[in-house]
């Protein structure tokens, strides 16, 4: 549609054009009416023509590369109307061809219009044309007063932005030193009031690591139960070894003298005494002065962790004592345990001393 308002708005000039006769000759206007012609045969078979069989046989192979031909520019190669008849078979697009013939017949109102007005026309239609030149000319100068506007604008955002940034970061890199470094910055003491000082959350911290601990003691006694019993059984196998007797081993422990009638244990659960032997060797407890379903017990067994001693011994070193650096254990004090059911059970714990 655009296409065709233009091919009018050509058709129009040309008929203004031809009443400004003292300005045009016959030969330009009649060019300038050929390349409206072809122009809108183009524009009308495009439209109307494009599923008929001879667009492509004849239109899209002939017709239109000779049509082409000619430009604003150079008007001269326009095919006139007897070629553009010449150029269509008979019958193949008579409508278009009439269409052609009407707007032909345009270049006889040439010699018609020879009345005085025609100059003023056409200087009409030549300032209205420069008037149109500098409106354009302005407003392709604003609009690249816009566009180096736009861009400042956007460096300017971009500036901001990257200021921005090292702000966030400069005041991050201050705060964070302030904290680390200078333990006496009001940051610090900020945050050590807030979050390590409040009541709130020390409670809410001890009510969460109570658990924790809880099941990291029974996970350590679990696997030191287990320690202790590979290390009890490497000490028997290096002691058949030693002796030569395997299968006469538990029988030398069982001959071995027990002035005192003590039995020997060597593990615990919980608060009972576990895995009894024939002898002390590789023996955590020794059970002495048995009196009915009473006796004494102590520790006789290598040093082990603080925390596997809970509830069977209290432990008389000092709170500053470094524990992890001592050699031996030794019982101050005797302890109570009590059978059970074939089973010795502590009712008051032993005392013992790191040394």
């Amino acid at each position: 549609m655009k296409k065709i308002t233009v091919i009018f708005s050509v058709l129009v000039l040309c008929c203004i054009s031809a009443v400004a006769k003292k300005e045009i000759d016959k030969a330009f206007f009649d060019h300038l009416l050929d390349y409206a012609n072809y122009q809108y045969l183009i524009a009308f078979i495009e439209k109307n023509d494009a599923e008929k069989s001879y667009i492509k046989d004849t239109y899209e192979k002939s017709v239109k590369p000779e049509l082409l031909k000619a430009t604003l520019n150079n008007l001269n190669d326009a095919p006139n109307y007897n070629k553009i008849e010449s150029l269509f078979p008979d019958g193949s697009n008579d409508v278009a061809l009439q269409l052609a013939g009407k707007i032909n017949k345009r270049k006889n109102k040439y010699n018609k219009a020879l009345d005085d007005n025609s100059l003023s026309v056409q200087k009409i239609i030549k300032n209205q044309t420069i008037q149109t030149s500098s409106q354009v000319n302005k407003l392709e100068v604003d609009i690249k007063k816009l566009q180096q506007q736009n861009s400042t604008l956007w460096l300017l955002i971009i500036i901001c932005l990257v200021v921005i940034i090292l702000l966030i970061t400069t005041l991050f890199l201050w705060y964070k030193l302030q904290f680390t470094v200078n333990r006496n910055s009001l940051v610090r003491k900020f945050v050590e009031d807030v979050f390590f000082l409040s009541e709130g959350i020390k409670e809410k911290f001890n009510n969460l690591r109570s658990p924790i601990i809880s099941d990291s003691n029974n996970n350590v006694r679990m696997f030191e139960d287990k320690l202790n019993k590979l290390e009890r059984q490497f000490g028997e196998l290096s002691e058949k070894v030693r002796n030569g007797i395997q299968q006469q081993a538990p029988q030398q422990a069982n001959n071995t003298p027990q002035s005192d009638n003590a039995l020997y244990f060597a593990s615990k659960s919980d608060k009972q005494l576990t895995e009894q032997l024939p002898s002390k060797t590789n023996a955590s407890f020794r059970v002495f002065a048995v009196n009915s379903n009473e006796a004494k017990f102590e520790y006789i067994g290598v040093v082990k962790n603080e925390n596997w001693f809970e509830g069977i011994c209290s432990i008389e070193n000092d709170a500053k004592d470094n524990l992890t650096d001592k050699k031996q254990i030794n019982t101050t004090q005797p302890g109570n345990v009590k059978k059970d059911n074939n089973n010795w059970v502590i009712i008051i714990p032993a005392k013992i001393k790191f040394v």
